[in-house]
């Protein structure tokens, strides 16, 4: 009897290890947890009916009508157990492949139906005997239906094979490996007890085989992060492409401490330590379901796989109120919060795994957000902050490789119909993110040193085309400033040396600051504005009637041209009160000796009615749109 128990006994201790050390693991997956927890217990079911049948076999209990009934019992509840453990086999795959999830209600009712039909067979064998039957001698007997269970053992193991190739690269290489050893180590088993019939060895290698998935697929500590006893990175990239190949539906909500790394100046390690584990429990007692992961430092990244929209709103709610207080209580500490949670759905919002790990990541960090120390962002602010970023990294890349265009659009006269100027604009043409015009990347630099050169890069073009003999019949060119240039004082200087490296007049270049910066405290920019009229640029006043200045203000600066804003014009068209207010702005403007020119005239009745008012130039789509300057010359230069 102890010859052929002694695997069942080794067997029953190790899995019962097994089961309890998986049970205490409380940083996997809920529900692939549960399934591997099913098959380690129903393999212990299994030995504990294998040493059982056994002993009422060898304890002399054969002659009494209770040891019969008792190996009927046994030996049902064993077939029970094997007529399952394929089936969870097959479902632990599809676990570990990220699919379980994913699949609809229907795959379940086919797919299990098998299962279903053999669990019948085995509970009614005491009625029809078809599987197994015990003699009077309590011999055992197998039944004409046995193979029954043999061929859905099959099949389930098949398709747990099958699910682990079509998958595999949703699995990291780890897991993979622990998954394909498992099997490898029950098939030796199961063939060794197949060749040698007294070596009852399968239950144990299924056993080794469980110990196996245990140490390479749940317990797999290069998938935690030490700090936080949560997933890390690493993890979280596997869950996204387990995700992404198996076509599931999820929410991610990425919650980032903002001045996480001031507290810690005043907290110690150990102390820090416990926070983010404490931090890392609370949010998994918000729903037992979520994924929690943490990626950077700061940042936490909760995940609900195949969740309702209700599930969602539900988990923002908590959030909310976890973090209602600016200051969060820990043991006896209260430490200041600043808290950006960003909520996305996958793959609504996100659908590739670039934008993902951008997700992982992502916080907007503004300061000037009324909601002070908590605020909820969705994955909009997250594409609109990629896209500057791209942006801004498009316009450096451009400037260095020197491939930003410069484009011209004519400056008409009316009274003559002639050109007489040019504005200079510019234009990204970036590879990936194709035409970006300056309406999306000046708001992104014009506080920065990037305006700067760009400021400068346009110059330098503007002279090369005025190098240009073509360019004899256009007076002057106009290039805009932006208030971050007008407070760096060597900008003169720069200006200067441009001009004169290309031999230009600085009067054929007319410089446009807007209206707020002429409204604004002059005094920020005196110094610049002096040195380069001293020499010898001149200046236009842009996007006039955009704001609300004073006008005495504005005019104390001599202003070569004022440019009324298109948005102005285009109002006065439908609006009486704005056309009256046109009206008089234009009177005012000419008893101030300006020219006006007037811009975004785009059709013949706007052209007749600027025309009438005694508007002096035109610039707008009427005459021409921006143009590349190889096509400004062949159109507007002087043949």
């Amino acid at each position: 009897m102890i010859t052929k128990t002694a695997f069942d006994f080794c067997a029953f201790f190790v899995l019962a290890v097994c089961f309890f050390t998986g049970c205490r693991w409380k940083r996997e997956y809920v529900f692939q947890r549960t399934i591997l927890l099913c098959f380690i217990g129903l393999n212990m079911i299994l030995a504990l009916m294998s040493i059982l049948n056994q002993s009422i076999l060898y304890f002399g209990w054969r002659y009494g009508e209770n040891a019969l009934a008792w190996l009927e019992v046994t030996k049902m509840v064993a077939y029970l157990c094997n007529a399952a453990m394929p089936t969870f086999f097959a479902s632990y795959i599809l676990c570990v492949a990220g699919i379980a999830r994913a699949r609809k209600k229907w795959f379940y009712n086919l797919f299990y139906t098998p299962f279903l039909f053999c669990t019948g067979l085995v509970l009614t064998n005491p009625i029809h005997h078809k599987l197994f039957h015990y003699v009077v001698n309590h011999d055992y007997y197998r039944g004409s239906w046995a193979g029954v269970l043999f061929a859905m053992a099959v099949f389930y193991t098949g398709a747990g094979i099958y699910f682990l190739i079509r998958y595999q690269k949703a699995m990291e290489r780890q897991r993979m490996i622990g998954m394909v050893g498992a099997i490898c180590i029950a098939v030796l088993f199961a063939w060794i007890q197949f060749r040698y019939s007294y070596i009852r060895v399968e239950l144990m290698g299924v056993t080794l085989a469980c110990l196996a998935l245990l140490l390479n697929v749940e317990l797999n500590m290069n998938d935690i992060d030490t700090r936080s006893g949560c997933f890390n990175r690493r993890a979280f990239q596997a869950m996204a492409r387990r995700n992404e190949i198996a076509k599931s539906k999820y929410f991610m909500v990425s919650v980032s401490f903002m001045n996480l790394i001031e507290n810690t100046r005043h907290l110690d390690q150990d102390t820090e330590t416990r926070l983010l584990q404490h931090l890392g429990r609370r949010f998994q007692r918000l729903n037992a379901a979520l994924q929690i992961y943490y990626c950077t430092r700061g940042t936490f990244v909760l995940v609900l796989v195949n969740k309702e929209e209700r599930h969602l709103t539900r988990l923002i709610q908590d959030l909310t109120e976890m973090f209602a207080s600016e200051q969060y209580e820990f043991e006896d500490l209260k430490v200041p919060v600043s808290v950006e949670i960003c909520q996305a759905r996958v793959p609504e919002d996100l659908n590739t795994m670039y934008q993902i790990n951008e997700f992982s990541e992502f916080h907007v960090n503004d300061a000037n957000d009324a909601n002070g120390h908590f605020r909820v962002y969705d994955a909009t602010v997250l594409h609109k902050v990629k896209r500057d970023n791209d942006v801004e990294l498009a316009l450096r890349r451009a400037l260095d490789e020197r491939t930003l265009e410069v484009v011209i659009q004519p400056i008409i006269d009316l009274k003559s119909g002639n050109i007489v100027a040019g504005e200079a604009l510019t234009r990204i043409h970036d590879p990936n993110l194709g035409t970006i015009f300056p309406g999306e990347f000046i708001p992104l630099v014009e506080g920065t040193n990037q305006i700067v050169r760009l400021g400068e890069y346009v110059l330098e073009e503007v002279c090369k085309l005025l190098q240009n003999a073509a360019m004899d019949n256009v007076s002057y060119v106009e290039i805009n400033l932006a208030p971050y240039q007008l407070i760096q004082t060597d900008l003169a200087k720069s200006f200067i040396e441009i001009m004169e490296r290309y031999g230009i007049d600085p009067k054929r270049i007319n410089l446009e600051i807007t209206e707020t910066v002429a409204s604004d405290d002059m005094k920020n920019y005196e110094y610049t504005l002096q040195e380069l009229r001293k020499a010898g640029f001149t200046f236009s006043l842009d996007d006039f009637g955009t704001g609300y200045s004073n006008l005495a203000r504005l005019f104390h600066m001599e202003f070569r041209n004022i440019k009324i804003d298109k948005s102005l014009l285009w109002d006065s068209m439908e609006n009486e009160i704005s056309r009256n207010f046109l009206e008089s702005m234009i009177q005012t403007i000419h008893h101030m000796n300006a020219k006006i020119i007037q811009e975004g005239v785009e059709t013949r009745e706007q052209l007749e009615y600027v025309t009438e008012q005694g508007i002096d130039l035109v610039q707008g789509y009427i005459f021409s749109k921006p143009l590349s300057i190889p096509d400004f010359l062949r159109k507007w230069g002087k043949s």
